[in-house]
């Protein structure tokens, strides 16, 4: 058994090694974002159907987002972080990210977030714009009011390192301490 074992730990360790060579490479996006500027959907219409300032922001990255693992963070430029944590907290939706148990009012990021390979959907989630149940931002639900500028960091890896996503959110979250979300 214990060849057995060595061998799993040094093929293991073999597999890390080969991705780790593919780290190096991976681009960065920064997309401002005034949410003032952005329209709650009509959900009454087929999603297709709801063209939104999000699909026209996100439009000259869809190819490079495609399938990608990312990581992305929401940096607060503009706005008030004791408004936005009790605008929040008021929202009235069963699927909003949580709350942190600790509040760092000096942060100025408000979530960080990974995706294996669907990023479009998931800002969608946040933005509001998708009728879902899945846990997220709803910005547009409870953001506008706020006169909040954001700046979207999106990191885009490629396919083969995407077990490392959590790694990179958890230490993401370490050092940036965002106000909104689980880690």
């Amino acid at each position: 058994m214990e060849g057995k074992g060595k061998q799993i730990i040094e093929e293991t360790n073999k597999f890390i090694t080969e991705k780790l060579s593919l780290l190096q490479p991976y681009k960065q996006l920064e997309i401002a974002i005034d949410v003032s500027n952005f329209n709650v959907p009509d959900f009454s219409l087929p999603e297709k159907k709801r063209l939104s300032e999000f699909d026209i922001m996100i439009h000259p990255y869809k190819e490079l987002l495609k399938n990608k693992p990312c990581i992305y963070v929401f940096e607060i430029k503009k706005g008030n972080t004791k408004d936005i944590i009790e605008t929040y907290k008021k929202l009235n939706k069963t699927n909003k990210s949580a709350v942190k148990k600790k509040i760092n009012y000096k942060t100025t990021y408000l979530y960080v977030g990974r995706s294996k390979s669907t990023i479009l959907n998931r800002l969608k989630v946040h933005f509001g714009y998708k009728n879902t149940t899945e846990n997220a931002l709803q910005l547009l639900h409870w953001a506008k009011p706020l006169v909040l500028e954001l700046r979207l960091n999106i990191y885009v890896f490629e396919k083969e390192i995407d077990f490392l996503l959590p790694l990179y959110e958890s230490n993401f979250s370490k050092s940036h301490l965002p106000l909104i979300g689980h880690l």
